[in-house]
C-alpha cells in the first residue's frame, strides 16, 4: 500500500516539474 502511495507521490511531482518546465519553456519563447 505505501509502494502505491509513493509511486503516486512521484508522479505527480514530476507532473507539477514539466508543468514548470513547460512554463519556463513558454516564458522564454514570448521574450
Amino acid at each position: 500500500m505505501r509502494r502505491i502511495l509513493h509511486n503516486s507521490f512521484d508522479f505527480h511531482t514530476s507532473g507539477i516539474n514539466l508543468l514548470t518546465n513547460l512554463k519556463l519553456a513558454v516564458t522564454l519563447m514570448i521574450i
